[in-house]
This record gives structure tokens, sequence and C-alpha cells, in this order.
């Protein structure tokens, strides 16, 4: 532990109590000792006192535990000193905004100095928003706050405080206003921080669904326009924006509803659907062009007495305010006919008259015959009848079958009349002369 064990001087460093022996030397050589005693005092041990630790914003009494070395400890200095009180006393206040290792040298009653860390961990405070503020209506309906956070999960703790709230943040009206609540939070360090909102009072408002509605039945949806907007419908065939479907006759009761929780104010009104006529113009008919037809229009359903019966068009019927009109179209025609209930409900249905041209008739060439009683087949005529058709001549001296034979002279008119597949005729004439023969004269005889 020395230095060097030759010449007058040398350097120390025990780590112990030691006894040095020193040996010098005369010049003649006669030697002397000197005993040296070097008493080494320990170092005090420096620790933390305890562990710290705290929230941001908040302080704590920090000191170090000594040991050894000797006792009365007759100095401190700490740092960094900017967030203590004192950096110069055992037991400092710390005020540090982040987790700080503060260092701290003690002096015992020897001088000797010792070292030591003493830590103070800052847990920083908890972001705490206690939502939007809210409107609600003065009606005795807890509402629940909603929109905070943090959200406290075991060990944590959040609390509201102020008027008419409960700890868990149910908030009753009572009286209009505007109420100042608090949300305090508490995480699992104890750190606490909180936020405020707002909640404003006031008059609720009064769902107004309207008048009550009457409507015929039928395929196309309406629309309900409530007097106060805003809120939604329910009940039989009615959509939350309220669409109503009159697809069946009855009464509907039929709900509005508005607003929310605390808001929340509901209104009824009845929808009557009635039901509607049946308009039924018949089955479809078939005519020959010009002949005439009468329609068969049967009205039943809706609410008696039927105050409108139409037909239209109307040009080719007899009348148009009877179920049953003849009708004489000259093409073929669509009928429709239409009924109003004593509930203005209408209906409308149609028949179609369709109108068969006549056929086209051609008797033939007038002709020139004698008076003979020789029968003659006409010809020329058309069109000759084929299967489901017929072809009957008349007049006077000729069969149906067109066999003309002649019985005096004079002039004869004789008919033609053709029925088609479809039951449609038409005639065409033709006159025959009958004139008395020319005798034959050969002349005289030759001789």
């Amino acid at each position: 532990t020395l230095s060097t064990t030759s010449g007058a001087v040398t350097t120390a460093t025990p780590t112990v109590t030691t006894n040095y022996v020193v040996t010098g030397y005369t010049s003649a050589g006669c030697p002397g000792t000197q005993n040296i005693t070097i008493t080494v005092d320990p170092l005090p041990a420096v620790s933390a006192a305890a562990s710290y630790e705290i929230c941001a914003g908040d302080d704590v009494v920090i000191g170090a535990a000594v040991v050894g070395g000797e006792a009365p400890y007759t100095n401190y200095a700490w740092s960094p000193g900017a967030t203590l009180d004192f950096t110069n006393i055992p037991n400092p206040t710390a005020d540090p905004l982040i987790t700080t290792n503060y260092g701290v040298w003690v002096t015992d009653n020897n001088g000797c100095l010792g070292y030591g860390v003493v830590p103070v961990v800052v847990n920083q405070l908890p972001i705490v928003d206690a939502g939007p503020n809210a409107q609600l209506c003065d009606q005795p309906v807890a509402e629940q706050l909603t929109g905070f956070s943090p959200v406290p999960v075991l060990p944590e703790i959040g609390v509201w405080t102020g008027p008419n709230v409960t700890a868990g943040g149910q908030f009753t009206p009572s009286g209009l206003g505007i109420f100042n609540l608090t949300y305090t939070f508490t995480d699992a360090n104890g750190c606490v921080s909180s936020d405020m909102m707002s909640v404003e009072v006031i008059n609720p408002q009064s769902a107004d669904a309207g008048p009550d509605v009457e409507l015929c039945a039928g395929p196309n949806d309406i629309i309900l326009v409530p007097n106060t907007p805003g809120g939604q419908w329910t009940g039989s065939n009615v959509a939350l924006d309220g669409t109503f479907t009159p697809s069946t006759d009855g009464v509907f009761t039929l709900t509005y509803t508005l607003g929310g929780g605390s808001c929340l104010s509901s209104d009824q009104i009845d929808v009557e659907v009635f039901e509607l006529p049946v308009s039924d113009a018949g089955i479809d008919l078939e005519i020959c062009a010009g002949d005439s037809i009468q329609l068969d229009g049967q009205l039943s359903g809706g609410t008696l007495p039927y105050n409108t019966i139409s037909w239209t068009p109307n040009a080719t019927l007899s009348a148009d305010d009877i179920n049953d009109p003849w009708a004489d179209p000259v093409l073929s025609q669509v009928y429709s006919l239409q009924v109003i209930d004593d509930n203005g409900c209408v209906a409308t249905d149609d028949v179609f008259v369709n109108v068969n041209a006549s056929p086209i008739v051609e008797a033939g060439p007038n002709l020139v015959i004698c008076n003979q009683p020789i029968t003659e087949q006409l010809v020329g005529f058309g069109p000759i009848p084929g299967a489901g058709e017929t072809g009957i001549w008349s007049g006077s001296n000729v069969d149906a079958g067109g066999l003309f034979t002649p019985s005096g002279t004079g002039t004869f008119w004789l008919y033609y009349t053709f029925t088609n597949a479809l039951g449609c005729e038409n005639l065409d004439s033709l006159t025959v002369d009958v004139i008395d023969p020319t005798q034959a004269n050969a002349g005289p005889d030759f001789g």
C-alpha cells in the first residue's frame, strides 16, 4: 500500500488502519526505527430512505438512509437542485415534473464522504374527457351520461359530481337551467384528473302527429307529415320515416315519437283505409262491322252509393252512366268503366270490343238469258264459301245454290249473301234480264 519503500517520502494508500515501520540510517550507517500508524475511517454508505412515487404536480419529502462512517453526519449536498426546496438538508421537498434520480453526498463526523442515489418516480396524470355538453328535457327521466373517458376498470375510479347527478353519471332533470358537472378519474397509480361538461335542461317539445288520415286502399304509398318533424313512426304498414302502405282496408292506429330519453314524447293518429270498389267491365267481345252489342259492367265493394259511373270513350255508346250501355263502334275499341264510391275511392276496368270487318262480296256480272225452262248456274260470284262459311243466293227463280230457271220475261234482282267464319256477312246483287228467245230461221228450201 506504499508507492515506494525507499527514500524519505512515500505515499501510503491503506484500505484499513495500518501500522507502518520506517527505518533510517545515519551517515555512519547506524540504524534507527519509527512506527507510524495510519488510521483509515470507513466511508458512510448512502441509499434512498424509501421508495418515492408521486403524480405529476405533487411533491414529496425525500431522504437518504446513511449507515457506516461516524455519526453525526454533518453535511448533505443534493443535486439536481432545480426541483428541490433545499439542497443542503437531510430531507428536502422534491417536486419533479418527470421521473428524476437525485444524487446526495453525505459528510460524516470524520469528514468522510458517501454518495447515494434517491429515485423519485413521477406518474403522469390521466387525460380525462367528461364528454360533450348535453341538452336534456325537464322530465324526471334518468339519463346516463355518455362519451366520457377513460371508463374506469378496477382498481381505477371514475366519479361524477354536481347537481342532479349520481356518482355513476345518471342525470335526472329537475328544473330548467344549465348545470355544470365534473367527472373525476383516478388511475391505478392513484393519480387524479378531472374534466367538466354542462347539461342544459329545457322544456320538452310535445310530439304532434297531425290530424287523422282517411284514404282509399291501393298500391301507392303516402308520406305522413307530422306537425313536429324529426321523429319516427311505428305501427302497422308504416315505416320509421312515415311511409304508409294502404294495402288493406281498416283503421290503423299509428304512434309518432319525438326525441328520446328525457325529451321523449309521443302522439297517435288513426289512419282509416277505405275498401276500394270493384269495377268489372265484363269479358272481351267481338262484333261485325255495323253491328252493336250490349256491354255488361258489374260493380261491387267500396261504400255505397256509387257517386259516379262512367264509360269512356262514350261517342259510340247509347249511354255512359249506366252499367250496360249498347256499343256500336266502327273500329275495334277499348271501353273503360270507372266507378267512384261514396268515399271518393276509384276503380277502373277495361273491356275490348273487337270489330271484325265485313267480307267483300261480289255477286258477279249482270246476265241476259232467254225465257226457256233451262236452269242456268250463276257464276263469277265470290267469295266461294269455305269451311265454316256460307254463301246463299236469294231472289226470284233462283235457289240458294245459285241455279236460276227463267219463268217469264223481265228483269230479276238476285242477291248473293256471304257469311264468313266469324259470322260477319255482306251481300251483293246482280240483275238477270229474261227475254224471249229469237226463233231460228234457216231460210227457204233449195230445190
